[in-house]
């Protein structure tokens, strides 16, 4: 598994729900594991996955209202086998 840990933060403006990127981290060839903060309502941070080749494709959504909930499971997903999730 290939860990490439960065923090940055940005805000999508195309996107409707912005949403501040605090941490990505390339999973697998073909995989990012993404950690977002979702300011304005509902819950304040997610994890997804997310094509490396097209990271704002995003997809399979952990949502959580504390930030240390979320990178708990930011680290669990990171160490997950995914054999079972692809065809």
């Amino acid at each position: 598994m290939m860990m490439t840990k960065f923090k940055r933060t940005e805000t999508n403006p195309a996107d409707s729900a912005s949403r501040i990127l605090l941490e990505s981290a390339t999973k697998d060839r073909e995989t990012l594991i993404v950690l977002y903060e979702l300011p304005g309502g509902g819950p304040s941070y997610v994890t997804w996955a997310a094509r490396r080749d097209s990271p704002e494709d995003t997809y399979w959504g952990h949502y959580f209202a504390t930030l240390q909930e979320a990178q708990d499971d930011f680290e669990k997903r990171l160490g997950m086998d995914w054999n079972f999730a692809r065809g």
